[in-house]
């Protein structure tokens, strides 16, 4: 499959996807109230999905840094990984940070959670971050992420 390049189309595929869960909203939403997550495996359309995919691996592929520390904060957890930060995305890529600040996106995220507002991260550097374990004994360490 081609992947265009730019972010033209990303909101009409976006808005036809998300109407498509208007039927199992109700039961969606009590299914959060219920248990605090939902699993919706393919959580963009197809093709909206492959550009932010490709993307993701050219970031990687250009940009990624291999990061090896211990989190005194958590027990000395380990985090062995590779990683592409927020800046770096935002500069390089269309589509990642297109999605993420997408309106659409967030009004389903409230529709599904039943909250008014969806608030982007506030800690800017952990807005949009990829990450890659490649080797053995890579982890992210245990950690809860609490903005």
């Amino acid at each position: 499959m081609a992947v265009a390049s730019g972010t033209g189309g990303i909101d009409a595929q976006l808005a036809t996807y998300f109407a498509d869960f208007a039927d199992r909203m109700p039961e969606l939403r009590k299914q959060f109230a219920e248990d605090g997550y939902i699993e919706i495996p393919d959580f963009a359309p197809a093709e909206v999905k492959e550009r932010l995919l490709v993307e993701v691996d050219e970031m990687l592929e250009k940009h990624s840094r291999r990061r090896h520390l211990e989190v005194k904060s958590t027990g000395n957890s380990p985090r062995y990984y590779e990683a592409v930060g927020r800046n770096t995305i935002v500069e390089n890529a269309e589509v990642i940070p297109y999605v993420y600040q997408s309106p659409l996106l967030k009004d389903f995220l409230a529709q599904l959670t039943g909250e008014t507002e969806i608030v982007p991260v506030p800690w800017e550097p952990e807005e949009i971050v990829i990450t890659r374990m490649t080797q053995a004994g890579d982890s992210h360490g245990w950690h809860w992420d609490d903005y």
